[in-house]
């Protein structure tokens, strides 16, 4: 998979600090290895993930302190990195503005 972007991932390893860094480091490895095809596939390899329609993946990261939402065009084989934060600060997230269209988008509900 081709990853939008990895500047994405060390900017909030730097705002979180080394552990979620390091979970990042390895969620990003995995998946830019991956060929994934559909939502149920991400699913069934990470248990702590949820898919949400088609394309809108969530992450549990570092046993679901964080979370990172992230949209995958399973066609040409890109994740677009949407989200990452702590499980407050996605509680205050509003999964509708999500579009896939390769920027981030970190509206309030």
């Amino acid at each position: 998979m081709r990853i939008i972007a990895k500047s994405r991932i060390i900017e909030y390893g730097k705002k979180y600090g080394p552990d979620a860094q390091d979970q990042l480091d390895s969620w990003y490895q995995e998946a830019k290895a991956a060929n994934w095809h559909t939502p149920q596939e991400i699913v069934k390899l990470y248990k702590g993930a949820d898919a949400v329609g088609k394309e809108t993946i969530i992450f549990n990261i570092c046993h679901n302190r964080y979370r990172l939402i992230v949209n995958v065009s399973f066609s040409e084989q890109i994740v677009f990195i949407k989200f990452f934060g702590t499980h407050a600060e996605y509680n205050k997230f509003d999964l509708k503005t999500i579009r896939n269209e390769g920027k981030s988008h970190e509206n309030k509900k």
